[in-house]
This record gives C-alpha cells, sequence and structure tokens, in this order.
C-alpha cells in the first residue's frame, strides 16, 4: 500500500501529467477565426495556409462583420477575432482582450477604363454627399457617377466618414453592398462607379484602380510617412490574454514572416 508520502507524491504526479495534456491540447486546438472580412480577404487567408504548413494546426474562418466576431468570440464560437476598432468598455469588461496589428490602407478606387487619376479630398466629400455627380466635373467623362457604398456598420465607412465627410453626410443616392468586399466586384462591373475598400482588394483585381489624393498615392510607404490620411487601424481580439493555438497565431504574424504576408495583403504591419 502507498502510505501518506506515495500518495502526496501520486497527485501530484496526477495533476502535473494533467496540466501538460491539457496544455497540449490548448496549444494544438484549430484556430477559429470569425470577424472582419477585409482581414480574411486580404491576408488572413494565405497567412493560415503558411501557419497550418509550419504549425501542423488547421485553421477555420468565417467572414462576417466585426460586431458578430465579438459576439462569436463571447459565444465561444471562436478563440480568434478581427475587426476594425478598439474595443469598447462593455466588451473590456466582459474579459475581451484587444491587439493592434496593421494598419489598413483604405483605397478609393474606380474602374481601370476611367481616365480619372487623382481626386483632391474636397471633390471626394462633394462626390459622395452627391454635390458633384458627373465625372466631367472631375476632369473624367460626360457620364453620371455611380457611388457604390460600404452597409452603415462597417468600419470602412466609419473611417472614410471620419477621414473625408467631415460633418457631412454620404449621399443615400448611392448602391449599398452587404459586405465591404463586394464592393470592389461592383465597380469593376461598371465603369462609371466609385468606391473605397482595402487596398489589398483593390491591387488583387485588375479591372480596377486606385486613385491618388491630394496628389498622394495609398502606398505603404506614405502611411508610414504620414502623407497618406485614408488608413485604419485593424485588431485582434481573444477572450482573456492570447492562448493556446490564437497565441501561436498571433505570434506567427508578428514573425517576420508573417508581417511579409500582411504587407503583401496590402496592410502595414505594426
Amino acid at each position: 500500500m502507498l502510505g501518506r508520502k506515495g500518495v502526496n507524491n501520486l497527485f501530484w504526479i496526477t495533476i502535473f501529467f494533467a496540466f501538460l495534456v491539457t496544455g497540449q491540447a490548448s496549444a494544438n486546438e484549430p484556430v477559429s477565426y470569425m470577424g472582419s472580412s477585409i482581414i480574411l480577404k486580404t491576408f488572413f487567408q494565405d497567412a493560415s495556409k503558411a501557419f497550418t504548413a509550419k504549425t501542423g494546426i488547421p485553421v477555420t474562418s468565417k467572414a462576417e462583420m466585426t460586431p458578430a466576431g465579438i459576439l462569436g468570440l463571447l459565444n465561444g464560437q471562436c478563440n480568434l477575432a478581427g475587426g476594425g476598432r478598439p474595443l469598447k468598455e462593455d466588451e473590456k469588461s466582459r474579459g475581451l482582450n484587444e491587439l493592434a496589428f496593421a494598419k489598413n490602407i483604405v483605397a478609393i478606387f474606380v474602374h481601370k477604363s476611367n481616365p480619372v487619376q487623382n481626386l483632391t479630398s474636397d471633390q471626394l466629400k462633394k462626390i459622395y454627399a452627391g454635390e458633384i455627380t458627373n465625372w466631367k466635373e472631375v476632369g473624367g467623362a460626360d457620364q453620371p457617377i455611380l457611388i457604390v457604398i460600404d452597409p452603415k456598420k462597417s468600419q470602412h465607412r466609419v473611417q472614410f466618414t471620419k477621414a473625408i465627410m467631415g460633418d457631412s453626410e454620404i449621399t443615400t443616392k448611392g448602391f449599398t453592398v452587404q459586405k465591404p468586399p463586394q464592393t470592389v466586384g461592383k465597380v469593376a462591373s461598371f465603369p462609371p462607379a466609385i468606391s473605397f475598400t482595402a487596398l489589398g482588394l483593390v491591387t488583387k483585381n485588375s479591372d480596377v484602380k486606385a486613385l491618388s489624393i491630394d496628389g498622394v498615392e495609398p502606398t505603404p510607404e506614405n502611411v508610414a510617412n504620414g502623407t497618406y490620411k485614408i488608413v485604419m487601424t485593424m485588431y485582434f481580439y481573444t477572450k482573456g490574454a492570447p492562448a493556446g493555438s490564437a497565441k501561436q497565431m498571433i505570434e506567427f504574424l508578428q514573425s517576420p514572416e508573417g508581417r511579409k504576408i500582411i504587407g503583401t495583403g496590402g496592410m502595414f504591419a505594426l
């Protein structure tokens, strides 16, 4: 029979191995991402493939708006969420954690056949306010401007409004998409259209092109030197401090390989 000392030793050995097993399971559980479709489509899909190849840990992902990703995190539907805004105080009070990881370059873009190459901030504001309605007013062809707009809850729209619109409202006469990435397909299909979205999505479609604003191109270099102003900070969210496979994914994205993938996706890694 085991004496008291033997029983105690057995107890602690059992606890130790249980801890090891639990920790290993946590580290090897799949990364389950929900949230910003912009994050997903600009770089996260490519990053997921590289991460799985490197670690053997699978990654699942679901494109949602930022609030849905945060809700999924709170409800245990994912272990990593992403979005384009800092957490609200009530979200932090429920145990959520945020990590700013990149600057998203918001590009203003048109169909490739549009002769316009540059707009001033004032021209852009007036287009989206419905005051400039024809491309000939800004040096383009004589045709009506079709405005393609993100949904109201889109963080791209929030940032665009802050950076460009000021106190002016975006016109209600534009075409509103259901999800931000859809703007690229709409502009690619309608030559008179204009919209805004992540630069990484624009550069992936050869039928559209990004415009300069006030003579400044939307590039990582111009974001770094502060001359291109339409940018938004992107965040990852976790429940509590990052742990397990979610922590491993974040660490991978902060590595030189991960930062390169983020940059290739058109964002400026922090």
